[in-house]
């Protein structure tokens, strides 16, 4: 039988060996720091898989569908740069679903969408103006469990994909972008198992990207509860 852990290690060296990973993981503006979290993400999702026994990497093929919704952190730059702004954010909420296909007993394949909306005040020179801010999350990763077996199960996942930004002000005297931005995701969570196939989960999730617009380095933090159905395998 082909044995995964042997190719995996042998990508894992070859990260670690590497010149160019070495010197990746400094930092040379937003582009390097970008480069350095998706090198250092990759090395340890590769390690975990590779420290996986075999009996933990035999095929099992699932499809769950969830629904989530939770709450977003503040934003902390999406008024900086040129801009100028001195705008009062309030946490956001957050809602959407995703899909998972698990391929192996700790390995899935994962998507998911998600909206926040949130609200602030534009106070610049004394002015006191509503402003709304729309974020859209499209994203696709690996999910690595970290315990299998039970009913209860951790996990860690990460990934890509896009973020829309959608910045408006309700009066003429503010200003208005509509951005779409490339985005790391990473996150955390656990998941509890229903004898008929349904399951509740508690995660934690970062986007992490750079806002051209306001020329910033963002990172929109999530905490989300769901519920889900799992198709196939239990």
């Amino acid at each position: 039988m082909y044995d995964s852990r042997s190719w995996v290690r042998t990508v894992l060296y070859k990260q670690l060996d590497s010149p160019a990973d070495s010197q990746s993981i400094v930092p040379r503006g937003q582009e390097g720091s970008m480069i350095g979290i998706r090198r250092l993400f990759l090395v340890a999702c590769l390690s975990a898989i590779a420290a996986m026994p075999a009996s933990a990497q035999e095929a099992v093929t699932s499809l769950s569908i969830s629904g989530h919704a939770g709450m977003i952190n503040s934003p902390a730059a999406f008024d900086g740069g040129d801009n100028d702004r001195l705008v009062d954010y309030s946490s956001g909420m957050n809602f959407g679903g995703g899909l998972t296909l698990q391929v192996y007993e700790r390995l899935s394949i994962k998507g998911s969408a998600s909206f926040s909306f949130g609200t602030g005040t534009d106070i610049t020179s004394g002015s006191s103006q509503e402003v709304t801010l729309d974020r859209q999350f499209y994203g696709a990763g690996v999910e690595v469990l970290l315990m299998t077996g039970q009913n209860v199960e951790p996990y860690v996942f990460g990934g890509g994909g896009l973020v829309v930004v959608d910045r408006v002000g309700a009066q003429v005297t503010s200003y208005a972008y509509d951005v779409t931005e490339f985005t790391g995701v990473v996150g955390a969570g656990v998941r509890y198992l229903f004898a008929n196939n349904t399951f509740i989960f508690l995660d934690g999730t970062n986007w992490v990207y750079n806002n051209s617009v306001t020329d910033s380095a963002q990172n929109d933090r999530s905490v989300r509860v769901g519920l889900g159905y799992r198709f196939g395998s239990n």
